[in-house]
């Protein structure tokens, strides 16, 4: 358990900096919202959700 504690806090951490990289173009709503999606998601969902968007995406452009 205390392995699972430490990554997850170390993942937050790295998280909160990826998002301070950024702070010039998220505002603190769109910060919130991706803390909030990695609380609530697992790193698989999101690169699911991300791959199955991508790949409507190239579908789309495709199709025009």
């Amino acid at each position: 358990m205390l392995i699972d504690v430490q990554v997850f806090i170390n993942s937050m951490i790295d998280l909160v900096r990826v998002l301070l990289n950024y702070s010039d173009r998220l505002s603190p709503y769109d910060m919130r919202e991706n803390i909030m999606a990695f609380l609530h998601k697992t790193p698989l969902d999101e690169l699911t959700s991300f791959l199955k968007k991508d790949k409507k995406s190239s579908n789309k452009n495709s199709v025009d």
